[in-house]
């Protein structure tokens, strides 16, 4: 039953939501069963980018590292508000160190889950329904199991399914595919670039650019927003002239160089604009 949930919930996303014993019947022969779930009006899905934020969690639980389930848990949900992360850290870790401090066979997986979530819900981190139901998934057949085998070890058996999956994630087919997709992405972005520019300056010659600020100090949002604009613009220009001079000359190197040269400006511009932010929120605090 074990396996076959691991399977559902961590290699194909889609699992039973409610495996009570009356959900559960044993098919096939004594020395070959085959466990059957019926009743599929609760089910639960998660993505791929949840399963593999969920195994982390497990992992990070399994090497009893209560830092490591606070970050996998924060990368699970979604911030409502500003959250004090070393406040956050603690109040998780203190949470699990009632769980991690046990042999694994005794840890209650599904309560260790389902007091972090509380912990981590206290601080504003919203937690994804699905996950909410994948907690309740566990406690029912963790549940169920101990039922019939009171020394049920979960995360023994749990483990090595957890390790094959981690394995497969870097594995060079895997890590070759993301590289793909990001690729992919990349080039989509670029090849849009020039008629959003386009678009922009469009707005600005008719007058239909709207600049819009809410920031305390309105002296130092203008200047944080000008260096964005003026960046913009810089960027853009380097980008299509190499852009242009790599494809349509016979001496590529310049365009190389104003390539190379965006990349730098962009990495100085995120410098400029953390210290400028940082200034700016200084500034509306003393005032």
């Amino acid at each position: 039953l074990l396996h076959a949930l691991f399977k559902q919930i961590f290699e194909d996303g889609f699992f039973h939501g409610d495996p009570h014993p009356g959900n559960l019947i044993i098919l096939g022969p004594i020395d070959a069963p085959v466990i059957g779930f019926i009743d599929l009006g609760l089910v639960g899905r998660l993505s791929p980018e949840l399963r593999d934020r969920t195994v982390d969690l497990m992992v990070a639980a399994a090497r009893q590292d209560g830092r490591g389930i606070a970050d996998a848990l924060y990368s699970i949900g979604t911030p409502t508000k500003r959250i004090d992360r070393a406040r956050y850290e603690a109040e998780v870790t203190v949470l699990a160190e009632k769980y991690l401090g046990k042999p694994l066979k005794e840890i209650q997986l599904s309560a260790l889950i389902r007091d972090i979530v509380t912990g981590a819900m206290k601080y504003g981190l919203e937690i994804p329904p699905e996950f909410l139901m994948l907690g309740r998934t566990l406690m029912t057949v963790e549940g169920v199991g101990k039922s019939l085998y009171p020394d049920l070890d979960v995360y023994s058996e749990a483990m090595p399914f957890f390790t094959r999956l981690l394995k497969a994630r870097y594995s060079p087919e895997r890590l070759g595919a993301d590289a793909l997709r990001a690729m992919s992405k990349l080039s989509d972005t670029a090849t849009g670039l020039p008629a959003k520019i386009d678009d922009l300056l469009a707005d600005l010659q008719s007058g239909n650019l709207t600049i819009r600020t809410t920031d305390a100090s309105i002296v130092g949002a203008s200047e944080l927003l000008g260096r964005r604009v003026f960046s913009g613009f810089t960027v853009s220009a380097l980008v299509i002239g190499g852009s242009l001079l790599i494809h349509g000359s016979s001496a590529p190197t310049p365009g190389y160089v104003m390539l190379a040269s965006a990349g730098v400006w962009i990495v100085g511009h995120i410098v400029r604009v953390a210290l400028a932010a940082r200034r700016i929120a200084r500034i509306a605090r003393e005032g």
